[in-house]
């Protein structure tokens, strides 16, 4: 359905990570490389005695083909995600 090739462009020990998006390509989308050069970031912060995850997907835009499909998808991947650290 899509690939993508990510560099690791930031790491901050216990506090965020970013990808960035150097290749793309989503069959689904015209064009197919709508996410390239893009960036995936996860910040954790701590919300009370717990950890929080924020997620975004910085260059998804809603002119993006993808855009509803790929934020519904991210949505449904972390959830599931959430619950397995549950």
């Amino acid at each position: 359905m899509h690939f993508t090739k990510q560099r690791l462009i930031e790491l901050v020990s216990n506090k965020k990570i970013v990808w960035l998006v150097i290749e793309s390509n989503l069959t689904f989308a015209k064009p197919t490389d709508e996410w390239t050069n893009t960036k995936l970031i996860f910040e954790i912060s701590k919300k009370g005695n717990k950890e929080q995850i924020t997620f975004t997907h910085e260059g998804l835009i809603q002119k993006f083909e993808c855009y509803k499909n790929c934020s519904d998808a991210w949505t449904q991947y972390l959830n599931k995600l959430t619950e397995k650290l549950k």
